[in-house]
């Protein structure tokens, strides 16, 4: 996946589990909304979500609202 359409701030959702891929994005049983801290060169990001940095890697993440 090309990571240049992704930035530092972006909002994202984030699964809370691996079912959460197969279900209705925003859904808050099965999706986290976060925001993108730092990404590497392995095409991870990491995220603040709930006071904490997690990290995944960026075809398993949705954008959380479209820019123009």
């Amino acid at each position: 996946m090309n990571t240049n359409k992704w930035k530092i701030g972006d909002l994202i959702w984030v699964p809370r589990q691996a079912l959460g891929l197969y279900a209705k994005v925003g859904d808050p049983d099965f999706w986290k909304l976060g925001i993108i801290t730092s990404m590497d060169k392995h095409d991870c990001v990491w995220f603040f979500y709930n006071n904490h940095f997690e990290k995944i890697h960026i075809n398993h993440v949705r954008r959380a609202e479209e820019t123009t």
